[in-house]
């Protein structure tokens, strides 16, 4: 079998350097559609409409798969964590008091409804009974206490603490109903509960091994870890107690039919794409995601390459608006009208994406487009934007992006654009441990990081505004949150501060308007392309998965065919 992988690698490699010249019309996707209205995300469905579960899971012995990915997991301890695959991966083994739906519709899990004051201050959540993490600990307040007293602590800089700077304190009301008192009105509050960072740990552990969370947090999921090998694979297996199996602990309709999961699911990072499509090909692998070169590959081999239709991630080049360099915004204007985005997304894309027209894509709450101020694609006028600015013969400058095949082909074409311009950009490819490090958890000088432009997507994983722009606000500078390009104004941090001191829609929906369109005319990265993520998975084998629309992997209801 791995003789037949090397001659397929090979063959893939050839495919890829012929397909950058291939004339035929991209794949499309489907368009990304408005997600639910800020009201209607207000309200979690009570359950999911997975068909009630039958006594006994009948889940087979042998539905063991394989899915590759493209990096490695870096933590598995929610608060910690500040990337969507590491995001996804927590969710198959720990729930919150909400979630999502595959449609990214909220639903409750944990906890079984809400009550809110009237200015967005107090929530009082109901928490649901029968319940206990995979180490026999009881899901009760006490265990959400403990869980919400570290999101809230400030002081303890995990990398999404910042997610919860609104809590004051926690109070447990009774054994299953606590409620939360946040410093100040915070109408996006539902909605940063249902992130990843806010699934529930057992407290057990926190309080007896603390260090093991990294490296495998004990949840109340489908699914639990059985073994990481850095580098190498993860593996997780089925939780067949699992309380959404339960259609009684479920209020009469469980949340997965009985038949829903995998015995067991690898999961292996390979950063080259040729080689996680040979894998597919060769049966190695039943899921991963479809690089848009090789989609008449995998289809023509039997496989399904499906698109997502609400995405939420954005690909983003961000500038240093900390070195000197960047802090003038005609040097950034010239950098936006430097790159041919269109040109870009064809070829590093497949066509499988679309031009960004603002900071949030239109998946996103109170997305406001930017169409009619777009930077067009003009080289001649950012060489005279860069001579105004002192810098006719262009300068030197590094670039980091993650070290998959995907993200370096996509520095290298900025490379290309911009050394039109005279600006010479030294790409580096970075794992994503190295990332997480060295730009999620960057405490030092801001204007001293090792990179001066970052390369990479986003996604805002509670579906909210908040999430996608305030994460640009003064306050948001890493560790303390994803404001990767340094950007700092007061005017926006202000229009920040409005917009989640009030849960009025028709506010909010102004308030981040007039924010987009401040930031827009910043211009403190390039916000290249909205991405629609294809992923690939074996029909023969699996059915029923997805991606959740901030381009994890969606295996809740997963069913193996096999």
């Amino acid at each position: 079998m791995k003789k037949a992988i090397a001659i397929l690698l090979c063959m893939l490699m050839s495919f890829a350097v012929l397909g950058c010249s291939n004339n035929d019309a991209p794949v499309e996707p489907s368009a990304p559609v408005e997600s639910n209205t800020p009201a209607e995300s207000q309200n979690p469905e009570q359950t999911n409409a997975a068909e009630p579960a039958q006594e006994g899971v009948n889940v087979a012995e042998n539905s063991d798969i394989v899915v590759v990915t493209g990096s490695d997991m870096v933590t598995f301890y929610p608060i910690n964590a500040a990337n969507t695959l590491d995001g996804g991966i927590q969710k198959l083994m720990m729930d919150g008091l909400v979630g999502f739906d595959k449609d990214y519709k909220l639903i409750w899990m944990l906890a079984t409804d809400c009550e809110a004051n009237e200015d967005s201050t107090e929530y009082t959540f109901h928490l649901r009974q029968g319940i206990s993490f995979q180490d026999g600990t009881p899901w009760n307040a006490e265990a959400a206490k403990v869980n919400l007293d570290i999101m809230a602590n400030q002081e303890l800089k995990y990398k999404k603490s910042s997610n919860y700077r609104m809590i004051d304190h926690t109070e447990v009301v009774d054994e299953y109903t606590i409620k939360v008192y946040l410093k100040y009105s915070f109408g996006a509050f539902i909605n940063y509960l249902a992130h990843p960072s806010a699934l529930m740990v057992s407290p057990t552990q926190l309080q007896n091994d603390p260090s093991s969370v990294e490296t495998g947090a004990i949840g109340t999921g489908q699914y639990s870890l059985i073994e990481w090998r850095p580098g190498e694979y993860w593996k997780l297996a089925l939780n067949r107690e699992w309380w959404g199996y339960d259609k009684e602990i479920c209020g009469g309709e469980a949340l997965v039919a009985n038949n829903a999961g995998f015995n067991t699911i690898t999961f292996k990072p390979i950063s080259e794409a040729a080689t996680r499509v040979a894998m597919l090909m060769a049966k190695e692998a039943e899921m991963g995601g479809a690089s848009s070169t090789y989609v008449e590959t995998l289809t023509g081999a039997g496989l399904t390459v499906e698109y997502q239709t609400t995405g939420l991630s954005l690909t983003y080049l961000y500038m240093n608006c900390q070195k000197e360099l960047f802090k003038d915004v005609r040097v950034r204007k010239a950098i936006n009208m430097a790159i041919d985005i269109d040109t870009m997304i064809n070829v590093t894309e497949g066509g499988a994406a679309m031009r960004a027209d603002s900071y949030i894509t239109p998946a996103v709450s109170y997305y406001s487009s930017q169409a009619a101020e777009l930077y067009k694609y003009d080289i001649e006028a950012a060489k005279a934007l860069l001579a105004e600015a002192g810098y006719p013969n262009g300068f030197e400058v590094t670039m980091w992006t993650m070290n998959n095949s995907s993200s370096v082909q996509r520095g290298e074409f900025i490379q290309q654009q911009l050394e039109q311009i005279g600006i010479k950009v030294n790409v580096v490819p970075c794992e994503s441990g190295v990332l997480s490090s060295n730009v999620s958890g960057y405490s030092g000088d801001p204007a001293e990081t090792g990179y001066d432009m970052y390369l990479r997507g986003f996604s805002p994983s509670t579906g909210d505004a908040d999430q996608g722009l305030a994460r640009f606000s003064t306050a948001m500078f890493m560790p303390a949150g994803s404001n990767y390009c340094l950007y700092s104004n007061a005017d926006y941090d202000v229009l920040m501060e409005k917009g989640v001191a009030t849960s009025n829609s028709d506010e909010r929906a102004a308030i981040y308007a007039e924010a987009q369109k401040l930031i827009w005319d910043e211009c403190p990265c390039v916000p290249l392309f909205f991405t629609t993520d294809g992923y690939v998975y074996n029909p023969e084998k699996i059915s029923n998965v997805c991606y959740y629309p901030d381009g994890s992997f969606y295996l809740r209801d997963g069913v193996y065919v096999g």
